[in-house]
């Protein structure tokens, strides 16, 4: 697996070290540290803030590395617009995983990393982890995550979402929610279905620790307040990686979630091709019992199969 790790003066870093420990990295994966500096940066301030930043990165790098021995720890500076160069250095290195650090608490807009974050999540060809604090005992760190939330929606960007899980060698301590979120009480059974037969699919594995959950209400709320009641300090989402119309009238939870998540978040894109359908979307909503159905499509023969089209979670 090969990680790029952007760092820059606005970035958390704490909660993403403490990501970065805690993941339980297999033999020999690559994890790439990097600073971006923009090229308005004045030759004679460059020549004190650029050595500067460099002697910083190769101390943090040397850190990483001791306590991730089994791994290659690197870093690499570019120069341009961070957004961008992000996205570009993921591409060409042909990264697994973006790890990002969230907002640092108390800075102004201006210095805030939610438009970085906010672009390289809808420009990303892989999945982003958006680390954030997890409130660990500083000796409990390098056990990982505790606490790991699912959002299952009925579509193949959910299994994806599952299989990113199985990248890793998870604590046995560590306990997994699948939830699924409703929009009408009548949805609940092939919801609940649904989420059994993904855990089936996942219970070799994690099993001993897996359960669910089945709430009505809106996706970003419920899986926030989700998240909350069961200490998740994980959200794991897979992402339709929509753009234009097709996000503005399907919304954008993962990204939603990635801003505003009292946890980390990861968001698991660029595993399947781009889906342009306007109706494979995921969210269960009220199956159309077949009298509207026919009232609404009277040309329909009676002996036709009527079925609602599931739609939903990005």
């Amino acid at each position: 697996m090969k990680v790029i790790v952007p760092i820059s003066n606005t970035t958390a870093l704490q909660p993403l070290i403490d990501a970065l420990i805690g993941m339980s990295w297999h033999e020999g994966t690559q994890i790439q540290l990097m600073t971006v500096a923009p090229r308005w940066v004045e030759y004679t301030a460059a020549q004190v803030t650029i050595p500067a930043a460099l002697h910083e990165l190769e101390a943090l790098t040397a850190e990483i590395h001791t306590a991730l021995p089994h791994c290659k720890v690197s870093f690499t500076t570019r120069m341009g617009d961070e957004k961008t160069e992000i996205v570009d250095c993921a591409k060409e290195t042909e990264a697994d995983l973006i790890l990002m650090g969230g907002d640092a608490i108390g800075l102004p807009d201006e210095l805030s990393t939610g438009s970085v974050i906010q672009a390289v999540l809808a420009h990303s060809h892989c999945p982003v982890l958006v680390a954030r604090s997890m409130d660990t005992p500083l000796g409990d760190v390098q056990s990982g995550f505790k606490s790991v939330l699912i959002p299952v929606d009925n579509s193949v960007y959910a299994d994806a979402a599952m299989q990113w899980l199985l990248n890793f060698r998870w604590s046995d301590r560590t306990k997994f929610f699948l939830a699924s979120v409703i929009q009408h009480e009548n949805a609940f059974d092939l919801a609940e279905k649904n989420l059994q037969e993904r855990k089936e699919i996942l219970a070799p594995a994690l099993g001993r620790n897996l359960s669910h959950d089945v709430v009505v209400g809106n996706p970003t709320v419920s899986i926030m307040q989700l998240a909350r009641k069961h200490g998740a300090d994980l959200i794991v989402i897979g992402s339709h990686a929509r753009t234009g119309i097709h996000k503005l009238l399907l919304g954008c939870v993962s990204e939603d979630l990635a801003h505003r998540a009292p946890c980390s978040v990861a968001v698991i894109r660029g595993i399947l091709p781009k889906d342009d359908s306007w109706l494979r979307t995921g969210v269960f909503f009220k199956p159309k019992v077949v009298d509207e159905v026919r009232a609404e499509y009277p040309s329909h023969s009676a002996q036709e199969n009527f079925h609602s089209v599931p739609t939903g979670m990005h």
